[in-house]
């Protein structure tokens, strides 16, 4: 899958924030290369369609009246300087006209023992000049909350698969095999 065309138009707001992963960098860019699992997993009732995949976002605090079904999609993870890097953009799927796309990058970079997750992204509010209004009255703070939620969603399932590969015992045939 190719990465999306940049928008073209307003301004877009900027959103990010990162999360600290208690893994090491290696093990947890090795479970980011090894296949998908990592993001079917994240939502337990996901819909894989093609590329995407549905994901119920929202902000932690609200209420599931306030979460929405995104399609969201990633791109394939590629190494820049000494991080991993993945392209990521979600849309509503219903009321499209009502919520912004949300076009970014996920980060994995190392700090210190362990590794960072960062999400780096942008979206432009509908409505043109009253949308941008009303996301700098208050729903920048939604979006922020939205983008945090999925980040430590994220984090949590990337530690939890390192935590079941790391619980996974060899086997005594595998050691002989490798003349240990």
């Amino acid at each position: 899958m190719q990465q999306p065309e940049p928008r073209r138009g307003p301004a877009p707001v900027l959103v990010e924030d990162s999360v600290e992963l208690n893994c090491e960098f290696g093990a947890i860019g090795s479970l980011l290369a090894e296949d998908d699992r990592w993001l079917a997993g994240l939502v337990g009732e996901a819909e894989e369609d093609g590329d995407t995949t549905i994901i119920k976002m929202g902000p932690a605090w609200a209420s599931a009246r306030l979460h929405r079904e995104v399609r969201a999609s990633i791109g394939a993870w590629r190494p820049v300087g000494g991080t991993l890097v993945g392209w990521i953009r979600w849309e509503a799927i219903e009321h499209r006209e009502l919520f912004p796309v949300l076009d970014g990058d996920l980060v994995l970079s190392p700090k210190g023992d362990h590794a960072q997750l960062t999400l780096r992204a942008s979206y432009v509010p509908p409505f043109g000049a009253l949308g941008r209004g009303l996301d700098w009255a208050g729903m920048h703070r939604v979006a922020e909350a939205t983008l945090r939620s999925f980040l430590f969603r994220l984090a949590a399932r990337l530690e939890d698969l390192h935590c079941a590969q790391a619980a996974v015992p060899s086997s005594p045939e595998h050691e002989t095999e490798l003349g240990t």
